[in-house]
């Protein structure tokens, strides 16, 4: 009746109607073939909303995309509440209505973004920007799924993992080096800080910071490098903007901006050794010191290249004296050898 009656989104959700009133019986009845039957259907449903674009074409005369997409996702996470004691069937359940879910926010972004055409054959850097962090979010809750979970955590790493490899991919080749601004033609509101480069390679920072947290000790310290150079990349990004009022590499850079760049990284750098000595951080000192070998590179090649005379001599004199503080407030922060003793010891 279902496929006679209805058709293309509809039919859909009429399908994933079946994920919960299948479900329903085998918790009452307990049938040896119907959790394949569920499997089936729960197919049949991504297959239809994975590759809409290519099988099957909609009106735009409704918000289509949030009764089916979203609709079939709150089916799929309901019939794995209903068969929640069936590991087996709940992971298949759940990792469908993970897969549902992400299709449900990127059309959604789509249906936002160019007035309800969802099929339209166009990609913005805000687009992959919002992807980027949707796939990313996912990725994050279910490694920390993975951490609660005592009966399915390989599964929920699984999930996880390719979460997060589709918004690495996808934030490397779209965000970073398709869509940079610094070389695309993509516009940026003038309003300093708040734009949209806050939301394209700040708050990928927070996501890598939390994804260093949750990844074991090994793994995380690659996590929280990549954080810091993401970091280190978006500020600078912020600064040519706050200076030029754009990022295109084809203007001049003013004696100015020159300076904010080693006067912020050199904070950064400060901020990172302090933060690396205090919570005995190796990489994160690491970081720190080379970043510091790069400022004062960059001071002696480029910035002081062009002084003279006393101005010369004041530079050199004022770089001297704040590394000779971070020096000091460095031996303050270090612990001395009976402390480090004491604290090996109360830990073994």
């Amino acid at each position: 009746a279902a496929v006679i009656w209805l058709a293309d989104a509809t039919l859909t959700l009429a399908f994933a109607l079946q994920l919960v009133s299948l479900s329903s019986l085998q918790q009452r009845y307990r049938l040896q073939l119907l959790p394949w039957v569920i499997r089936l259907v729960l197919a049949v449903v991504v297959c239809r909303l994975t590759f809409n674009p290519w099988l099957l074409t909609y009106t735009g005369d409704s918000h289509w995309s949030l009764w089916t997409y979203g609709g079939a996702s709150v089916c799929a996470f309901a019939a794995a509440w209903i068969l929640r004691r069936d590991v087996k069937m709940t992971a298949w359940l759940q990792g469908g209505g993970a897969h549902l879910l992400v299709l449900t926010l990127a059309a959604e972004v789509r249906w936002w973004l160019y007035d309800g055409d969802i099929f339209r054959t166009e990609y913005s850097f805000l687009e992959a920007s919002l992807n980027t962090l949707i796939w990313g979010v996912a990725g994050l809750v279910y490694l920390w799924r993975s951490r609660l979970s005592a009966q399915l955590p390989r599964f929920y790493q699984l999930i996880a993992a390719l979460h997060l490899l589709a918004a690495a991919g996808h934030y490397l080749f779209w965000v970073v080096l398709a869509y940079n601004p610094l070389w695309h033609n993509t516009a940026i509101s003038p309003t300093p800080l708040w734009n949209l480069l806050l939301l394209s390679y700040g708050m990928p920072t927070l996501l890598l910071l939390a994804l260093w947290r949750l990844l074991p000790a090994s793994l995380g310290r690659y996590a929280l490098l990549t954080a810091g150079l993401n970091w280190l990349m978006f500020i600078s990004m912020e600064i040519r903007h706050l200076w030029q009022g754009q990022l295109s590499l084809t203007r001049p850079t003013p004696d100015g901006e020159l300076y904010t760049y080693s006067a912020v990284w050199l904070l950064m750098a400060a901020t990172a050794l302090l933060v690396g000595s205090w919570l005995r951080q190796r990489g994160l000192y690491r970081g720190g010191m080379a970043l510091l070998l790069l400022v004062v590179a960059k001071l002696f090649l480029i910035d002081m290249s062009d002084l003279t005379g006393l101005w010369r001599v004041a530079s050199f004199m004022g770089l001297g004296l704040g590394l000779l503080a971070l020096a000091w407030l460095h031996q303050r922060l270090m612990p001395t050898p009976a402390q480090a003793m004491n604290a090996s010891a109360n830990t073994s």
